[in-house]
């Protein structure tokens, strides 16, 4: 099997738009996993509805995302997963088609556009370059609803489950530093509503980019994208750059107390 499209929900109001995407989509030759955490409201009426399509549904309570993602990945049996969660949807009837048609020889990771739909219902198509690479992923990441992973590099390394927010973005950046191959699919793949936890903790958020920031990247490379960006005043840059020194400073200091 080439694919399996993983769902991981938690008492989700949305959850039939996810469904329906999936059910509506013209080539069906994958698997459909779903991850519940336990949920008591109606999300599990709702997905009883799909039980026929469904070919694993689980619903227990987790560690969170990415231990519902991992749990996912243990029970894939594609060659490639792709993470269609609970809210979001494919963007048209033909997603998994683009994918199941195209040569994946060599690829670790397939990737394709993403339309963004902002809170007030506007939306727009988010394009992403034909090589993605450090730099872009300083400021930038890749919607994993419009992506496509080799699952093995999931089950050798699976998600960070102490982080609750920024896992897929480091696992972005594990991907780049082990130099493993991206393949652009200029489609649209999916639709990625912003109403996620990032949004609802922002702080949460970016403290863990932080954190991820300060693993990846050298202190050189902080202060060249940093400088590279254009903020909206002299002052704000300034006290930015002085925030993320001091961090650095505090990281480097906290690894040599540990011997690291």
């Amino acid at each position: 099997m080439k694919l399996s499209v993983i769902t991981i929900c938690y008492m989700e109001k949305n959850i039939a738009r996810t469904c329906e995407s999936i059910l509506k989509q013209k080539n069906q030759d994958f698997e459909w996993i779903v991850i519940d955490g336990g949920s008591t409201d109606g999300t599990l009426k709702i997905l009883q509805r799909y039980a026929s399509r469904i070919d694993k549904l689980i619903s227990e309570p987790d560690g969170g995302i990415y231990n519902a993602m991992n749990k996912g990945v243990k029970l894939a049996k594609g060659e490639f997963v792709n993470f269609m969660n609970g809210g979001d949807e494919f963007y048209d009837d033909y997603a998994t088609d683009n994918f199941l048609t195209l040569d994946t020889y060599r690829a670790d990771v397939v990737y394709g556009n993403v339309c963004i739909t902002e809170q007030d219902g506007s939306h727009w198509i988010k394009k992403y370059p034909a090589q993605p690479n450090k730099d872009f992923f300083y400021w930038d990441s890749l919607g994993h609803q419009g992506c496509f992973i080799a699952r093995k590099l999931l089950v050798q390394n699976g998600y960070d489950e102490h982080k609750l927010i920024v896992s897929d973005w480091k696992k972005w950046l594990e991907f780049v530093r082990d130099k493993k191959r991206f393949v652009y699919l200029d489609k649209t793949i999916a639709r990625f509503y912003l109403t996620g936890v990032s949004k609802q903790r922002p702080l949460v958020h970016a403290f863990e980019r932080c954190q991820v920031t300060q693993e990846f990247f050298s202190f050189p490379e902080i202060w060249h994208n940093e400088m590279q960006k254009i903020w909206p005043s002299r002052s704000y840059k300034l006290l930015r750059m002085a925030a993320i020194t001091l961090l650095w400073l505090g990281y480097k200091i906290d690894k040599l107390r540990k011997g690291e």
